[in-house]
């Protein structure tokens, strides 16, 4: 079945979310602890503001930051050249990422808020980032990807 928000999604941002789909599916576990923490057992996961930064690198989208539903839940999401969200890391969900179209009456589009989150500025996030980057770089490529629509 056709979802009915297809009929205002641009074609070529509907190819820009099925290519982000399959890359998030395939990325593997990354580990960004370093040696100290591995040693105590720590673990450092993926944050959506990683990933997303990772996957704007890469794909012509923008990484926007903010809050999702209300200040309190920091969140970060893509957004296409068409306005539309693409959610490659949906808070609270299991499954994604999930495209939401961008007419002001669809609920889901006035769930992101958009304002500054500082902690994607600390060195310790930058260099996370920067691993997140390798790894969406070579998931890319095994996936044969081919990036500018």
């Amino acid at each position: 079945m056709k979802p009915y928000v297809l009929k205002d999604v641009e074609k070529e941002d509907l190819a820009v979310f099925k290519q982000i789909r399959s890359v998030v599916e395939a990325i593997p576990e990354i580990d960004l602890a370093g040696p100290e923490e591995n040693k105590h057992g720590g673990k450092i996961l993926v944050s959506c503001h990683m990933l997303g930064r990772a996957l704007a690198h890469f794909f012509p989208v923008t990484c926007k930051d903010g809050y999702y539903f209300s200040p309190g839940w920091k969140h970060s999401w893509l957004e296409t050249k068409n306005g539309h969200i693409i959610d490659h890391y949906p808070w609270g969900i299991i499954g994604g990422p999930i495209l939401i179209g961008n007419h002001f009456n669809i609920p889901g589009f006035h769930l992101y808020h958009e304002a500054r989150i500082s902690e994607v500025e600390e060195v310790e996030f930058l260099s996370h980032t920067a691993k997140v980057i390798k790894v969406v770089g070579e998931t890319i490529k095994e996936l044969g990807i081919t990036i500018g629509l």
